[in-house]
């Protein structure tokens, strides 16, 4: 399985095709360790590595846009803020408010990073803006920034609804 998780990140679409031709499952797991919660699927490899052409490879081969039970190729896809490829994920079915392995959604992460394009992209999308993370919402990871790009992120979860469900629920 090397060669091939070799093949993904190194963006060989003619080798990695050549091997779905000759029979390698798209929905094959990469074993990242000795328990299953360490399992990559080969599209969150690709989603790990940017790689919009292998992804599409993988999904025309069938490989599952929701990843594994425990990896999620648009969670990964929005960590790194391939937001051309979380669009592709999306447009092939893929639930935007999926869980990985951490306990996050790719908004949460989107969020987290500061991905404003990914952010814009998975709200449009019906990412649910008003999601608990820890102590509070995802709107409170950047809420109380000043920074440019967190009032940014603030701005576009706010248009959606951020907080609006939570300040009408504290009013009754």
């Amino acid at each position: 399985m090397s060669k091939v998780a070799s093949e993904i990140i190194n963006g060989d679409v003619d080798a990695l095709k050549s091997d779905v031709d000759s029979g390698l499952d798209s929905n094959a797991v990469l074993k990242l360790g000795e328990k299953s919660v360490s399992d990559m699927s080969l599209l969150t490899l690709a989603a790990a590595d940017c790689q919009r052409g292998i992804a599409e490879q993988l999904i025309a081969a069938g490989a599952s846009v929701n990843g594994t039970e425990y990896s999620s190729p648009l969670v990964t896809a929005a960590r790194n803020g391939a937001t051309s490829l979380a669009a592709l994920l999306i447009q092939h079915g893929a639930s935007v408010d999926k869980i990985d392995e951490n306990g996050h959604t790719a908004l949460e992460d989107a969020v987290r990073l500061r991905r404003l394009s990914t952010v814009q992209l998975l709200l449009s999308h019906g990412s649910d803006p008003n999601r608990m993370v820890g102590g509070g919402t995802i709107l409170d990871l950047v809420a109380h920034s000043s920074v440019p790009t967190d009032q940014a992120v603030a701005r576009e979860l706010r248009a959606y609804g951020a907080g609006a469900a939570l300040t009408s629920a504290h009013a009754q």
